[in-house]
């Protein structure tokens, strides 16, 4: 890799990150994650893929608190149960909160 030459080490998600952005293009990286992983004939919600990428890098997160990061780096601040609330609704499930 590129940039291990360089003595730096960086994830892939990182690294896809910083290769669509030479190409003029600025994606989440949940979003860069989640194409990454459809190239390979995978797909994975938002969500796993967060998961998994926190877990590369040593880090265990619960899910909801892997999307509570997630929308606080895209300016967005969600309660955990409004973040549960859309990932089921992007699975195509519909969760009500008492």
């Amino acid at each position: 890799m590129e940039h291990e030459e360089q003595g730096k080490h960086y994830t892939w998600s990182e690294n896809l990150e910083m290769e669509h952005e030479e190409q003029g293009k600025h994606y989440a990286w949940s979003e860069n994650l989640e194409m990454w992983h459809e190239e390979q004939g995978k797909h994975y919600t938002w969500s796993e893929i967060l998961e998994m990428e926190h877990e590369e890098q040593g880090n265990h997160y619960t899910w909801s608190k892997n999307l509570e990061m997630e929308h606080e780096e895209q300016g967005k601040h969600n309660t955990w149960s409004e973040n549960l609330e859309m990932e089921h609704e992007e699975q195509g499930k519909t969760l009500y909160m008492e």
